[in-house]
């Protein structure tokens, strides 16, 4: 029983370390992923692609 439950042990340490690696992997690609994203929202932001700036909140005139 003891032998068992120690297999059963070992065996649920070894899920959890792959469970955290994905996890480590998952939270990089997420970060990538965002910091790309941002980099794009701040260049979309500060200049269109003819080089005037770009306005985020324009107020339509009366």
């Amino acid at each position: 029983d003891s032998l068992q439950a120690f297999q059963e042990l070992n065996r649920g340490e070894q899920t959890a370390t792959a469970l955290e690696n994905h996890l480590s992997a998952l939270e990089a690609k997420i970060d990538e992923l965002l910091a790309a994203t941002g980099q794009q929202d701040q260049s979309e932001s500060s200049t269109q692609p003819n080089g005037t700036t770009h306005n985020s909140n324009p107020q339509s005139g009366s």
